[in-house]
């Protein structure tokens, strides 16, 4: 029998069983020799039945206590035809293959739930050694023991498909099972009128990001360029595509940018690599690789963000229209007609020479004229280019900078770009940004030179380059960078647009009147007088979440000041590099100081609310000094965001009491989308603020002193009940010494840690008059001398000595010193 031969084969590989199995499930049988109760042989076996009622058995076995080989059998009917065998071997394959799919499919979706479940479990933030390495932050990602971890989703759907792991030294790993074709990580929002860049790593992603603002898909390795690009394609077909490859320049076939080019030609896309030769230094000694992020390392990233501008608007730097085109075939070309150029290939390489009948070789470097050009890529193909939407368009004067290297230049560049004197800097008048000559030698390397040396170019000297939102600045010896705030404000008749915006803050304050009036002033004011530099600040902080800080300072008060405006956090205080702070007219500081730093920056906040300027430090650009005019809010949900001096006179705090009722939120919402920004805007304007201005104190509020007292040492809360009457030691003149013994006796009762009697004597002597004096014990003077806290004075016609002697004697009566162990 056919089964028989089946069980024959599996005992002669050692396997001891005594019936067969033919549902296709995987069976687990002892072997022989083999420890008793462990099963280390296996097999699969299916039954196939032909319409004849033929049988085939066929299937895998294998003997683990042996090796780790499969072995396949196949034990047929012998009467079977070939046909009959054929069509039985097929039907085999076909449920191998719907076994392995199910499986498959299965350990897919167990990898997808222990991803969901593991990324559920992961805190929103946290500390990377490796994105501090890199220099860029944290975009979508979480954190885990020192670890960034990435979310890999599948691009047609969103679905999680598994999770990768870098830790701090940038050592990477996938969750076991993770798919990642056609599947990444997106970082920003795709806009149809922005490109999408699709690049290999998270760090590269993140430094293109930074420095572009555009969205990018992070798709893990070169070889998911193409996957993901093609997924990112046909979910979004309205969006132009760039693929930003890695530069493998020390692998052979350099599959890194073998990969970026092939995806962007499969796509019509643009591709680019960072160029080595160019920018050698950007090179690791241990990693002859270089990606964007070197790039953003060695050079910052403004280069990146030139050099990705360039390669969209410039054809003759993307990498797949510049690979060379198939060759063309002599009976082609007789023909008139190119069978192997499309339409994508002429809108990459050839542009229209604005003005003329002529066209431009990108590739070639050369003129074509108009016949030969139509004859070139064929009459069909150069009706639909001419009428295409991407069509490129070049000006003769970039034709004549690219034909003759630069000599006679773009006089554009002339007003574009200005020297800022003595520096190592221009200002670049288009995107309102300091660059470095050397970032502008790499973003215009044919007319760098031509521009250094014209005698018509602009130079401006560095104090005279200003950030003046006041607007006095002379315009013919200065350059205001202030460009103006980007909102019109509705009328008066419209602000009831705003009324539910005025009731968050209302809200937000408890409803107390004199607050709501203080902190509308503090926003109306600068809004009023664009420029103001307020010496207070905000601080709003609760453990109730969800009570609408951000909802009012972040998403709305943010708005009314456009790009002059930022929310920040702890990252920002803790880098060397200040160029956060250029140009900005209001500032929302979220949990800027974590329990462990609470002093840390105490500092350097003081000095961004009442500093008149700032230094500004940015990487690989000369510093600069700039008008402070920075208003600062503070919001946090700790009971202490850092600790208030007692005699605090920069911060009105702000102890929100409640969360926000969602009808509330709502009408906000509704009202952030249709009108209330610029009714906001119009409702500050008009608001009242007679009386106050940048110098107008804060007012005490209950919430302040209580964050005040929270922050006081033991020494400072001891003085105050002292002087408060709260002690069973009377305030009044007393030896030191018996004041510091009340006052250890106080540490102990309230679990204070004490300070030794010198320190604690040096602290009082500042808020109190010590003084070195003789007392009266009795009816004689002490020889000794003491050291007295001076409260008051002797009655007229008491002696000092007699009138000490006296305060003496009360002190440690009511004090309760007169014992033993008093002294």
């Amino acid at each position: 029998m056919l089964i028989d031969e089946v069980l024959d084969r599996f005992r002669s590989a050692g396997l001891v069983v005594d019936s067969l199995d033919t549902s296709g499930d995987l069976v687990r049988c002892p072997v022989d020799g083999g420890r008793r109760g462990k099963k280390s042989g296996w097999y699969i076996c299916f039954k196939i039945t032909t319409d004849s009622g033929k049988e085939s058995y066929q299937g895998r076995f294998g003997n683990q206590s042996i090796d780790d080989k499969t072995l396949y059998f196949d034990i047929s009917d012998p009467a079977m035809s070939k046909d009959e065998l054929r069509e039985v071997r097929k039907s085999f394959l076909e449920k191998q293959r719907a076994e392995m799919d199910a499986k498959e499919e299965a350990s897919r979706e167990e990898v997808r739930r222990r991803a969901a479940q593991i990324w559920e479990g992961l805190p929103l933030s946290g500390a990377s050694p490796y994105l501090s390495s890199k220099g860029v932050g944290g975009f979508g990602v979480r954190y885990t023991r020192g670890s960034v971890v990435v979310p890999v989703r599948r691009i047609a759907d969103d679905v999680l498909t598994g999770l990768q792991f870098i830790n701090a030294e940038g050592g990477k790993k996938f969750l076991t099972g993770t798919s990642k074709k056609g599947a990444g990580h997106l970082i920003g929002k795709v806009d149809p009128g922005c490109p999408l860049i699709v690049c290999e790593g998270y760090a590269t992603g993140a430094s293109l990001h930074m420095a572009t603002e555009w969205p990018v898909l992070v798709a893990f390795d070169c070889g998911n360029l193409l996957p993901a690009a093609q997924a990112i394609r046909e979910l979004r077909p309205d969006v132009q595509l760039i693929i930003a490859g890695d530069n493998d320049a020390s692998s052979e076939d350099n599959p890194g940018k073998t990969a970026a080019i092939a995806a962007a030609q499969a796509l019509g896309a643009i591709a680019t690599v960072p160029d080595i030769e160019s920018m050698p230094e950007c090179l690791r000694p241990d990693f002859p690789k270089l990606d964007y992020n070197d790039v953003h390392l060695a050079r910052g990233l403004d280069v990146i963000s030139h050099q990705m501008t360039a390669v969209l608007n410039t054809p003759e730097f993307n990498l797949a229209a510049a690979s060379p085109a198939p060759p063309l075939d002599e009976e082609s070309r007789a023909n008139g007609e190119v069978v192997s150029i499309d339409l994508e290939q002429v809108l990459n390489r050839y542009a229209l020479i604005a003005g003329e009948t002529k066209f431009w070789d990108c590739q070639e470097r050369r003129e074509i004229k108009k016949t030969a050009f139509v004859e070139l890529i064929g009459k069909s193909i150069y009706n639909e280019w001419k009428e295409h939407e991407r069509r490129r368009v070049i000006t003769r004067a970039d034709v004549a900078a690219i034909q003759n290297g630069g000599e006679g230049g773009d006089l554009r560049i002339l007003q574009r770009y200005v020297y800022i004197y003595p520096t190592k800097d221009a200002w670049d008048t288009e995107r309102k940004d300091r660059i470095p000559l050397e970032n502008l030698r790499a973003a215009m390397p044919n007319d760098y030179d031509w521009w250094l040396k014209h005698p018509q170019r602009r130079q401006v000297d560095s104090d005279r380059l200003v950030f003046d939102p006041t607007m006095t600045a002379d315009p013919k010896t200065h350059i205001n960078i202030f460009e103006g705030l980007p909102h019109k404000p509705s009328p008066r008749s419209e602000f009831w647009r705003c009324d539910s915006i005025r009731e968050l803050i209302k809200w937000l304050c408890n409803d107390d009147v004199d607050v709501v009036d203080w902190v509308m002033k503090w926003l109306a004011y600068p809004i009023q007088n664009v420029g103001a530099k307020m010496d207070t600040a905000l601080m709003f902080h609760s453990d109730v979440h969800g009570s609408g800080k951000s909802l009012l300072f972040a998403d709305i008060c943010r708005q009314l000041y456009g790009k002059y405006a930022a929310v920040l956090g702890q990252h920002q205080l803790e880098s060397q590099y200040t160029d956060w702070r250029d140009r900005l007219l209001f500032a929302v500081f979220e949990e800027v100081l974590s329990r462990d730093q609470k002093y840390a920056h105490l500092g350097t906040i003081k000095h961004m609310i009442t500093g008149k300027t700032q230094r500004i430090e940015k990487k690989f650009v000369s510093g600069w000094e700039e008008a402070n005019h920075m208003n600062c809010i503070f919001l946090s949900n700790e009971f202490q965001p850092f600790p208030l001096e007692p005699s605090d006179r920069r911060f009105l705090v702000v102890w929100p009491r409640a969360t926000l009722p969602e009808h509330l939120q709502q009408l906000v919402s509704n009202e952030m989308e249709n009108g209330g920004i610029e009714a906001f805007y119009g409702y500050l304007l008009a608001y009242n603020t007679k009386g106050f201005n940048e110098h107008t104190k804060p007012l005490m509020t209950d919430d302040k002193a209580r964050l005040i007292h929270f922050g006081l040492s033991g020494t400072e809360l001891f003085y105050q009940a002292w002087r408060d009457g709260l002690l069973e030691a009377p305030y009044m003149s007393c030896i030191t010494t018996d004041l510091y013994e009340v006052y250890k006796r106080w540490c102990s009762r309230e679990g204070e840690r004490s300070l030794t009697q010198t320190k604690f004597s040096l602290l009082l002597s500042v808020k109190e008059k010590k003084s070195l004096e003789r007392f009266m014990s009795g009816t004689s003077i002490n020889v000794r001398k003491q050291h007295f806290f001076i409260i008051d004075t002797p009655q007229k016609g008491v002696t000092k000595q007699q009138w000490l002697g006296d305060c003496v004697v009360k002190f440690r009566n009511e004090a309760d010193l007169n014992r033993e162990d008093a002294f």
